[in-house]
């Protein structure tokens, strides 16, 4: 009886165990110009610190932008440019623990004092 139970524990153990889901995050925001009128159109590029690799997008006609199902083990930076100026860099930290950052952008940067 004992070694019964021991092979029906064996044999449905795998099926019980959930599969291990990686967390994401979302990265998005407003880009806006100097009197923070957001702007429709401007280019926001992410780019994951780790690889290199680079990701864009278009802000809507509220001026918003998003990046879906980032690793939360990685870094990013993130700009906008529009009509040849761009934002200053904003920075996606792993340490932060937040699965949703909001990066606002300001096109020209604000000026430093």
């Amino acid at each position: 009886m004992a070694a019964a139970a021991v092979v029906l524990f064996t044999f449905s153990t795998p099926g019980m165990v959930a599969k291990e889901r990686k967390p994401s995050r979302v990265v998005t925001g407003v880009v806006s110009d100097e009197v923070e009128n957001p702007l429709v159109g401007a280019a926001v590029v992410l780019t994951d610190l780790q690889t290199g690799k680079k990701s864009a997008t278009y802000t809507t006609g509220e001026g918003t932008y998003q990046f879906t199902d980032l690793q939360a083990t990685r870094d990013y930076e993130v700009q906008a440019a529009h009509q040849g100026l761009s934002s200053q860099v904003r920075r996606v930290s792993s340490f932060d623990p937040r699965n949703r950052i909001v990066l606002n952008l300001r096109i020209p940067p604000p000026k430093e004092e």
